[in-house]
């Protein structure tokens, strides 16, 4: 199967750390998993925000270009995230796609970065990004996702020492990949 990984901006070189065999493209990793794989990979990333099973991708000039190159197959409902200077918003393309859907389970995801998009099935129907382990939340703690690529970027060993660690995200992240524990753990919803 044919995925695409979204992660934060600027961490799509770090997926290769998780696994050696993503291909980077502009701003998703691309990878061929079997299914056992795919659901490893799913519950037990760090760094993903988003995993989709790709049905195209590519550049286009505008709104009816995209709208052309964009495949859609069977979901539930069309959802867009979109960064960049359009001419038209994340609601137009899911309306104007809405319009030509057939029935399905899983959303259906369009990622639109500038002139570049990625578009498939939303396997994991989450942000993966978000974090159920912290009681407290405050406005300045790090994403969790972005702890972990920190992590990884400065290649952190352990014993690890965080002394102005605020909540402890970083020190979390570090624990988890240390003991190879899922940051999916603590969610009990996980499905």
């Amino acid at each position: 199967m044919k995925i695409a990984v979204v992660t934060d901006p600027g961490c799509e070189d770090l997926l290769k750390i998780e696994n050696d065999k993503f291909v980077i493209n502009d701003f998703y990793g691309e990878i061929d998993f079997s299914e056992a794989e795919l659901v490893n990979f799913v519950y037990t990333s760090q760094l993903a925000s988003r995993v989709l099973l790709k049905t195209s991708s590519g550049k286009f000039k505008d709104f009816d270009d995209l709208l052309k190159k964009i495949k859609l197959i069977p979901c539930n409902r069309i959802r867009c995230d979109r960064k960049g200077l359009h001419h038209f918003r994340s609601v137009d393309i899911q309306a104007s796609l809405e319009n030509k859907k057939e029935k399905g389970e899983l959303d259906f995801r369009v990622i639109i970065r500038d002139d570049k998009f990625v578009a498939g099935l939303d396997l994991a129907g989450r942000d993966l990004s978000k974090r159920q382990y912290r009681v407290f939340n405050h406005p300045n703690n790090i994403k969790g996702s972005l702890a972990a690529a920190a992590l990884y970027f400065a290649n952190a060993k352990t014993p690890f020492l965080d002394p102005l660690g605020l909540s402890g995200t970083i020190a979390i992240e570090m624990a988890l990949k240390e003991s190879k524990t899922s940051v999916n753990y603590y969610n009990k919803n996980f499905d």
